[in-house]
């Protein structure tokens, strides 16, 4: 018959028993669960089922009992559902069981095989135990296994009291445990532990815990050789990591902690942790970055560099670790907009954060706003803070090239600066000013501002040529017809319009494939004997990249071999001393039949900016 108990379901239940004498002889009780099976022979003495049955107190209380049980890949997942133990969640056990003494504080023994061993911590693919349960507490040892071919010893002894029925942990007493991991492969830790997602090289371990379960002394060490691994929802990837971490009582001790990580960058962390029972009560560490790549921040790619070091902070009685340190930006990509970011910061919170960060952040220039509308460089100095405020900026960004696209017109930008002064919430105070070109060669100016309380960004938008109003302005950015002063119309440039979007869609395109280079496509009069602005424009590309901290160039020329080829090259020697050069080579003396120039003119511009 199928049916149910608590929680437990099973398929068939069959029992064979007898009873006389207040004594249960079981013969054979086998039960099918939906995974596994059980099967249970014995006796059971004391026991008054018709006092039982007539609700007399006390009638069950005083059964002995001598069973043997045999399980065969047993589920143990409905039985930690009824103990209630919320840090084991599942596993098969094949193997025996015995119950012997009292049924309410009985003495069992257990020996088999526990597969794929569920907890709130780490998952065993296997568990070979033999274990010993009493008033005078469980004793155990086994073998814990990693993997068909890693596998360490472990064995201790956990102090029990007596409950109301069976036992209770008693966290007083004298507890012992011991566990260790010979060299083995850190591949398989995968399948331990879901925080690691990928690994390599080889590691090994031990862990030893004495003293009472509210006073521990731990003892252990962590050992990595060649060490390859990246963590679970994280995009960096460490790689070549020697690390040796020693537990001793009260103290974490890291005494070798580096790699290789990203494509060039390299890390080092020493120090220690404090231990005050199982929690951590102070931090002591320093970290050291050359060239890391930080990939795991939505929408944000950073190459940085700099030292790190983690304090410790005591806020509402509680010790968190507080980081600080100072990072140079080598490189950066942010990847939303700012439009998208709320005007509301995050609202403050009583709870004590699990940590906190004050990390200065200097960007030299290679740092980019990068989206389909936008293509921004940026350099200065903000600090991340973390603390019961939530996670924001403070500092500016000053830009310092680039474009933005409104209404498909690519607007170079001239000067901008971006201020994070809100004490929650990432959203800055933004400044920016750029210019594009009419039909006819013209400058538009653009204003966008979008201030602290400002709900939206408000921008302005200004003609070169006074007397045209924004609403003439737009026109002539959407290609529309705008009377002159003496009353003239000008045409829609359709060609030229047709030519910037798609120009403006290409370069969205190949701007989203490049990393570390940027891609501009550029319109200019194919003639420059135009005097209409509606003459054809010709498609200009420029490619430019950091060849080195400081150190950009840029390359310029038309799709047409007659056009000129343009290098400029910018060596910032800090933010605010750098220096330009810029060579025109013309090669309309290439062409055949093509007029000449009397010879290559070569225009070289140095240029020296002090800006304050």
């Amino acid at each position: 018959s199928s049916g149910s108990y608590d929680s437990l379901f099973f398929d068939s239940m069959k029992m064979t028993a007898d009873y006389s004498d207040m004594t249960i002889l079981i013969d054979s009780l086998s039960v099918d669960y939906p995974q596994g099976r059980i099967k249970i022979e014995g006796k059971m003495q004391n026991a008054d089922l018709f006092g039982y049955f007539h609700g007399k107190e006390g009638s069950m209380g005083g059964i002995t009992a001598d069973l043997q049980a045999e399980c065969e890949e047993l589920s143990l997942k409905p039985f930690f559902s009824m103990a209630r133990n919320a840090s084991l969640s599942d596993g098969s056990f094949t193997g025996t069981i015995s119950v012997s003494d009292s049924i309410v504080h009985p003495f069992m023994e257990l020996k088999g095989t526990i597969m794929d061993l569920r907890s709130a911590y780490i998952n065993l693919p296997r568990l070979d135990l033999d274990a010993e349960i009493s008033s005078a507490g469980m004793n155990f040892e086994g073998l814990a296994g990693i993997s068909p071919l890693d596998s360490g010893p472990f064995n201790g002894k956990i102090p029990l009291k007596k409950a109301g029925f069976l036992y209770s942990i008693d966290r007083e007493m004298p507890f012992h445990f011991e566990i260790r991991i010979p060299e083995g492969d850190l591949s398989y830790v995968t399948g331990v532990t879901e925080h690691l997602a990928e690994a390599e090289g080889r590691y090994s371990a031990g862990l030893r815990m004495d003293g009472t379960l509210n006073a521990p002394e731990i003892y252990g060490e962590l050992k990595l050789a060649g060490a390859g691994f990246r963590f679970s929802g994280m995009e960096e990837r460490f790689r070549g990591v020697q690390a040796a971490i020693l537990l001793e009582d009260t103290l974490i001790t890291v005494t070798e902690l580096g790699g290789i990580e990203g494509a060039d960058g390299k890390f080092g962390i020493t120090g220690s942790i404090a231990l005050d029972g199982w929690r951590p009560s102070r931090y002591d560490l320093k970290a050291s970055l050359d060239k890391v790549l930080v990939a795991s921040i939505p929408d944000i790619m950073a190459i940085v560099s700099g030292n790190l070091e983690v304090d410790t902070k005591v806020t509402d009685g509680k010790a968190v670790p507080f980081i600080t340190g100072k990072l140079d930006v080598n490189r950066a990509e942010v990847y939303f907009d700012i439009g998208e970011l709320s005007p509301e910061g995050k609202t403050m919170t009583p709870e004590t954060p699990g940590w906190l960060a004050e990390i200065e952040l200097e960007a030299k220039g290679n740092a980019w706003i990068k989206t389909p509308d936008a293509n921004v460089e940026m350099q200065g100095n903000v600090t991340i803070h973390h603390d019961h405020r939530g996670t924001y900026l403070r500092g500016s960004l000053d830009l310092i090239r680039g474009w933005y696209t409104i209404y498909n017109n690519k607007f170079k930008v001239t000067s901008g600066k971006l201020e994070f002064v809100r004490a929650e919430g990432i959203r800055p105070v933004v400044d920016i000013e750029a210019e594009t070109l009419d039909p006819e060669g013209r400058k538009i100016y653009l204003t966008l501002s979008w201030h602290q309380d400002d709900i939206e960004p408000v921008l302005s938008l200004s003609h070169e040529d006074a007397g045209y109003s924004e609403t003439d302005i737009w026109k002539m950015l959407g290609g529309g017809v705008v009377g002159s002063a003496e009353g003239e119309g000008t045409s829609w440039d359709a060609m030229n319009t047709a030519q910037n979007l798609a120009a403006n869609y290409l370069e969205r395109m190949l701007n989203s494939q490049m990393q570390g280079i940027t891609i501009e496509l550029e319109t200019s009069t194919a003639s420059g004997d135009g005097e209409t602005g509606a003459e054809p424009r010709e498609t200009v590309v420029a490619i430019g990249k950091y060849l080195s901290e400081g150190l950009y160039v840029k390359y310029k020329q038309g799709l047409s071999i007659s056009t000129a080829r343009h290098f400029e090259v910018e060596y910032r020697i800090s933010r605010l001393f750098q220096i330009r050069s810029e060579v025109i080579m013309y090669s309309e003396k290439l062409i055949q039949g093509g007029s000449r120039r009397s010879g290559d003119e070569y225009n070289v511009d140095l240029k020296l900016r002090w800006e304050f």
